[in-house]
């Protein structure tokens, strides 16, 4: 039985999730008989986060250097590992330098790695060339991006044998899990980022939804509380909106969890889900429902791969077949590259 590590990013964003689970159903179907292992990169982004925090640490040569030493990372202690997959939006100047340390490690004990659904948070000279380097160094096996951009920048690195234009790992997600049907009608509202959140004219009740449940949990603590509603309301003020517990608990009634499966619940039963969030949208679309996105970004690129390149303009749906056909040509590109490195 072929052992398959899936290298989980951090569960800091529930769209986070969406991606994991979506490129392990995808590994699924590929190679149905193996041992898929999930392994968290938690550590590496709480280590990251810490080294940035530090005023007295120079950010010169951060990213090329960033070294999570003192953390202890599970894929170095695991046996006899037949395939590495690192999935989503991880070919950045934010994401890898979390994971080059261990992705290094791996690829000299000569595991084979496959970059899923790979995509960036933005494609600026300084940040592909920064990419580019890393996957010069790394030679992974095969980079199945998820958004045409992506595409068309790596796949001209000669390290790169195999670059294939897929899709998001999350559009895999009702692989993973079907959710049971609800027995009332609802529209989902998910905006953490925009400073307003658009008037939806609607005949269905509202439900409101934030994919950073986990910053929650400091609320607890009294002086926390009044820090957030100071520091949150001169936050907004200047338009940094990003999960602001005071505004979110201004929307109700307002929905958060610390498990997937219910967000996967609220966005496969909606009427319709109006989000600034990519990837509220990207799962809502996985169901067959319809979604539009309220928030400029490079990451959006992802929607054309799929035909839905006016989502930032209206509500749009996604054919069923349209999705099915998407899905099965990244299958069996997948089956076609692990046949011949495993």
């Amino acid at each position: 039985m072929n052992k398959i590590l899936l290298l989980r990013t951090q569960l800091v964003n529930v769209g986070n999730g969406f991606i994991e689970k979506g490129a392990k159903a995808c590994i699924k179907q590929v190679l149905p008989e193996a041992d898929i292992i999930e392994v968290s990169g938690y550590s590496n982004h709480i280590k990251y986060l810490e080294r940035r925090s530090n005023l007295l640490f120079s950010m010169k040569n951060f990213y090329e250097n960033f070294d999570p030493a003192g953390m202890i990372n599970i894929p170095e202690l695991i046996k006899d590992i037949d395939l590495a997959v690192l999935p989503g939006c991880v070919l950045d100047r934010w994401s890898m330098p979390k994971y080059v340390h261990i992705l290094k490690k791996l690829r000299q004990r000569n595991i084979p790695l496959i970059i899923l659904g790979g995509g960036g948070n933005n494609y600026d000279k300084k940040t592909t060339e920064y990419v580019k380097k890393i996957l010069n160094m790394l030679k992974p096996d095969a980079l199945i991006t998820r958004d045409h951009l992506a595409y068309k920048i790596y796949s001209q690195l000669t390290t790169i044998k195999n670059v294939y234009n897929g899709i998001d790992c999350a559009f895999f997600i009702k692989d993973w899990y079907v959710p049971p049907p609800s027995r009332k009608k609802f529209v989902i509202l998910n905006f953490d980022k925009l400073k307003k959140i658009p008037n939806i004219e609607t005949n269905y009740p509202i439900i409101h939804v934030t994919h950073k449940p986990f910053d929650l949990l400091y609320l607890q603590n009294p002086f926390t509380r009044v820090s957030l509603n100071i520091f949150g309301r001169i936050a907004e003020g200047i338009g940094y909106t990003e999960m602001n517990p005071p505004r979110f608990f201004k929307h109700k009634p307002f929905f958060v969890s610390d498990i997937i499966e219910d967000y996967l619940f609220l966005y496969a039963n909606a009427k319709e889900v109006h989000s600034d969030r990519v990837h509220a949208c990207v799962a809502t679309l996985a169901y067959g429902n319809k979604a539009k996105l309220y928030y400029s970004t490079p990451r959006a690129t992802l929607f054309e791969n799929v035909g839905c390149s006016e989502i930032t303009q209206k509500l749009v749906f996604l054919e069923e077949s349209k999705l099915q056909n998407k899905k099965r040509s990244v299958l069996n590109y997948l089956q076609e590259i692990t046949a011949n490195i495993i």
